[in-house]
C-alpha cells in the first residue's frame, strides 16, 4: 500500500528542483515591512 500511495502521490505532485529564483527566495532571510509600508502599500494614510 504505502509503495501503491507514492507512486500515485509522485504522479499528481510532480517535485521538481527549485529554480535559482526560488532556491534564492527560500534561502534568503525575509524582509519585515512596518505597519507604515503596509498601510502605505494599501492607500491607507495613517498618521
Amino acid at each position: 500500500m504505502r509503495v501503491l500511495y507514492k507512486e500515485l502521490v509522485d504522479r499528481l505532485i510532480p517535485i521538481d528542483k527549485p529554480t535559482a529564483v526560488e532556491r534564492r527566495a527560500i534561502e534568503e532571510r525575509d524582509e519585515v515591512a512596518t505597519e507604515r509600508e503596509l498601510m502605505g502599500a494599501l492607500g491607507i494614510r495613517t498618521c
